[in-house]
């Protein structure tokens, strides 16, 4: 490959990408997902047990979203776009309106309806990131085609073959702004299932000390 290739590329959020290989910037946290594009351990579901240190809740009940209202609040304090402390707040707000013997009881439904939405939420996160990581692949594929056409015509070369080449060169530095481009939502991305679990820790401790 050539080495202002190699430049351009290394620029991007994950490791260089060596074209005539698959991308290197990958690191597939478990085998049964090798399509996985960050660095951060791919945990494909979480668990209420992971974060409950007393009874564990039992799953939340199928029709939880059937309650409008209940629906919205748990859904609010799951969202990433809500702060913290305000979801925290109306969490530790709603335990407090019920009966003190019903609390236990409520919280713990909560918690686990709240685990519900976020494993929701996380999967549609998670497959967006599988199928930008494939679209990555693919890419890098496609991008080492265009070097490889490039490579074979001569850089003095003259008339319709200079053209061509020039056409070429234009299309795989358009190719590697979108590939770079999209490494970088990648890296952002890759952020967000973690925020869902710093989220269920964060509830699962107000809503346990709120009983």
């Amino acid at each position: 490959m050539r080495p202002f290739l190699i430049c351009l590329l290394a620029g991007l959020t994950a490791a260089p990408l060596a074209l005539a290989q698959p991308y290197k910037g990958y690191h597939p946290a478990a085998p049964v997902d090798p399509d996985w594009p960050c660095d951060q351990l791919l945990v494909p579901k979480l668990s209420a047990a992971s974060y409950w240190a007393a009874t564990i809740p039992a799953k939340a009940a199928d029709n939880w979203r059937d309650n409008d209202s209940y629906s919205a609040m748990v859904t609010n304090i799951v969202n990433r776009d809500t702060p913290e402390a305000k979801a925290l707040a109306t969490a530790r707000a709603y335990i407090a309106h019920q009966p003190k013997a019903k609390r236990a009881a409520a919280a713990a439904a909560l918690f686990g309806a709240a685990v519900d939405e976020a494993n929701d939420e996380r999967d549609e996160v998670i497959n967006h990131l599988d199928d930008l990581s494939r679209r990555q692949k693919n890419l890098s594929d496609t991008i080492q085609t265009i070097e490889n056409k490039i490579t074979a015509i001569p850089a003095t070369a003259t008339g319709t073959q200079a053209q061509l080449r020039a056409e070429l060169v234009g299309e795989r530095d358009l190719r590697i702004q979108g590939f770079q481009d999209t490494q970088h939502t990648i890296s952002y991305a890759c952020a967000v299932p973690g925020d869902y679990d710093r989220r269920l820790g964060a509830l699962a401790r107000a809503l346990q000390g709120n009983q």
